[in-house]
C-alpha cells in the first residue's frame, strides 16, 4: 500500500464516521423523535455504541490525535442540538447519552496516551500503552526522529504483529505505527534490530531481513536466511555490507545451538562470518574500523571480536550473562545491557562501572546511542517502556 493510498483510506475513513455521527445526532434532535417508546430508546443507544465501535474500528490506533478530533467535532455537533428550543427531553436525553459515551472513549484514548517522567537522575522515562514489546531504538540522524521496533505478539513466532514506531527526541510520539502489519502490502512479524543504509530501512526479523524504503515505508523486498530462527542485531558497513546475528532460539525460546555471525553484501550473497555452537547466542553488535565484529553473548559471560577470517579474538569478560544490547562511545568505551541483572554496564578499560540498575521485572533490550545528544536510548521490551538516559 502506498502512502497515498493510505492517506485517501484514512481520509474517507474519517469522513464516513463524521457524517454518519451527524446524520445520528440529526435524527436525534428531529420532532419525529418525540413519540419513541422505551423500546426505541434502547435501540437507540445500541446504534450509539454501535457506531463508537465502528469510530475505532474504521480509525488506526496509530492516529490517536485524529481520532480525538473526530470526537471532538462530534461532540461540538452535539452541543449544538442541544441547543434546540423545542428539543423534546427524551430527545436530549439521547443527546446527553451520546455526549457522555464519546466523552468516556476520549478518556480512554488520552489515558493510553503517552507519559513521560523525569526522575531524580534526570533519566526520562516514556511509559505508553500503546507500544507493544518494544525490542529497539534506533536514531535515525539525517531525520533526528527516534524510531521504534514493536514485537508485539510471540516473540519467535511468525504472526504478523509487529510494527515500528516513530519517537521524537522531545519524547512525544510522532506515528505510533508508522510502518504497521495491518497495513496489506507489509509483512512484519517480530521485529528487533532496525539498520539504515541510504534510502533504505532495514529489520531483522525471525529469519528475514525486511527491507523497506525509509521515506514512504513502502516494503521494498525480503532477505530470507535459511535456517535461521532468530535474527537479532543487524550492523551495516559504508558500502552497505550487513552483518546478522543469529541468536539460534527455537519457537519455545530453547537453544538450537546455530548460533551465526552471517555477512549479506548489497547484492545479496549470504555468507557466514562466523558459524560456531561456542558463539554462545551472539546478540548486539559493533563494526569496528578494522573489519572486526564485536558482540555480546547471550549465554555467557563475555564480550567478544570476530575477524573476518573467523578468529575469535578480544574476549572481555562481563558481570553478568544474557546480554542483549551493546554500545561504543567516542572514548571508546562499551555499554552492555542485561536481562540477568538487569542492568547498564559501562566497560571501561580495565574496569567495570554500574551505570543504572532495574527491577527484576524490567527487560533492558538492545540500546542505541544519540551521539548528538550524549543520551542512551534503551526499551524496557515487556514493560513497554522508552528510557532516555543522559551520559557525563
Amino acid at each position: 500500500m502506498t502512502a497515498v493510498t493510505y492517506f485517501f483510506k484514512n481520509l474517507f475513513a474519517s469522513i464516513f464516521i463524521i457524517m454518519s455521527m451527524w446524520v445520528f445526532t440529526h435524527a436525534f434532535a428531529s420532532e419525529t423523535m418525540q413519540n419513541n417508546t422505551e423500546q426505541q430508546h434502547s435501540t437507540i443507544k445500541t446504534k450509539v455504541e454501535t457506531l463508537l465501535l465502528e469510530i475505532e474500528n474504521k480509525i488506526s490506533s496509530k492516529h490517536i490525535d485524529k481520532q480525538v478530533k473526530i470526537y471532538s467535532i462530534i461532540i461540538n455537533r452535539i452541543e449544538e442540538k442541544k441547543q434546540i428550543n423545542n428539543l423534546s427531553s427524551k430527545n436530549k436525553t439521547i443527546l446527553e447519552y451520546l455526549e457522555i459515551s464519546i466523552n468516556k472513549q476520549v478518556e480512554a484514548i488520552t489515558q493510553k496516551s503517552q507519559r513521560s517522567v523525569e526522575d531524580i537522575t534526570g533519566v526520562i522515562i516514556l511509559e505508553n500503552s500503546w507500544f507493544d514489546l518494544p525490542e529497539t531504538i534506533l536514531h535515525d540522524t539525517e531525520n533526528d526522529i527516534y524510531l521504534v521496533s514493536n514485537i508485539s505478539g510471540v516473540i519467535t513466532e511468525k504472526d504478523d504483529t509487529g510494527f515500528i514506531s516513530k519517537v521524537s527526541p522531545q519524547w512525544d510520539i510522532l506515528d505510533l505505527k508508522w510502518i504497521d502489519w495491518n497495513d496489506e502490502d507489509v509483512i512484519l512479524h517480530s521485529p528487533k534490530w532496525i539498520a539504515i543504509y541510504k534510502d533504505n530501512l532495514y529489520v531483522a526479523d525471525i529469519d528475514t531481513i525486511r527491507v523497506f524504503n525509509r521515506t514512504t515505508w513502502v516494503q521494498i523486498k525480503n532477505i530470507v536466511i535459511d535456517n535461521t530462527t532468530f535474527l537479532n542485531d543487524i550492523i551495516i558497513w559504508k558500502d552497505g555490507t550487513m552483518y546478522v546475528t543469529e541468536s539460534a532460539l527455537d519457537t519455545e525460546f530453547k537453544p538450537t545451538w546455530k548460533d551465526a555471525i552471517f555477512k549479506v553484501t548489497q547484492d545479496g550473497t549470504i555468507s557466514a562470518l562466523a558459524k560456531w555452537t561456542h558463539l554462545n547466542q551472539p546478540n548486539g553488535l559493533i563494526l569496528l574500523e578494522n573489519g572486526d565484529v564485536k558482540t555480546v553473548m547471550r549465554w555467557w559471560y563475555y564480550m567478544y571480536s570476530v575477524t573476518p577470517s573467523w578468529k575469535i579474538k578480544d574476549k572481555v569478560p562481563t558481570p553478568v550473562t544474557k546480554l542483549d544490547g551493546l554500545v561504543l562511545l567516542e572514548n571508546w568505551d562499551y555499554l552492555i545491557s542485561s536481562w540477568d541483572a538487569p542492568a547498564v554496564y559501562r566497560l571501561a578499560k580495565g574496569d567495570t562501572m554500574f551505570i543504572k540498575e532495574f527491577t527484576a521485572s524490567e527487560t533492558p533490550a538492545n540500546m542505541q546511542y544519540d551521539y548528538s545528544r550524549k543520551v542512551l536510548l534503551m526499551p524496557l521490551l515487556k514493560n513497554n517502556t522508552l528510557i532516555f538516559m543522559p551520559l557525563k
